[in-house]
């Protein structure tokens, strides 16, 4: 990426961090380099919560002659806004290629709070 591209992204960046409706702080990052810095700032910023939501999506990864597969996005939300919390909510997706339980240990790991999820059970 040149300096012109880091430069939008910065500036895309920070208008969604510090944009004044919290509902539209929403900050899904594919470039690595931003993913790591700021996703993880932001996820460490959700676990410091007492309560976090979290849930998975699938979604349809295209694989050109290969056809597709089903990967996921995980979601992680801070919102504590209807129990009083006054902190700014924020939210973070990761990517991963399945749907193993290995995921979110990963991604909370250390988390000590309650975790608020749907509770789908996968049949044996």
């Amino acid at each position: 990426m040149d300096d012109g591209e880091q430069d939008i992204l910065g500036a895309a960046v920070a208008q969604l961090v510090h944009h004044p409706q919290p509902e539209l702080r929403t900050l899904i990052l594919l470039e690595p380099q931003a993913e790591d810095l700021l996703g993880q700032r932001l996820l460490s910023y959700i676990c410091e919560a007492p309560k976090i939501h979290g849930d998975e999506t699938p979604v349809t990864v295209l694989r050109g002659e290969d056809g597709s597969r089903t990967a996921y996005f995980w979601v992680y939300l801070r919102d504590g806004g209807s129990s009083g919390d006054i902190t700014p909510p924020a939210v973070v997706f990761r990517f991963t290629q399945g749907r193993g339980g290995e995921h979110p240990a990963a991604h909370l790991a250390g988390y000590r709070g309650y975790l608020q999820a749907d509770g789908y059970k996968r049949g044996t």
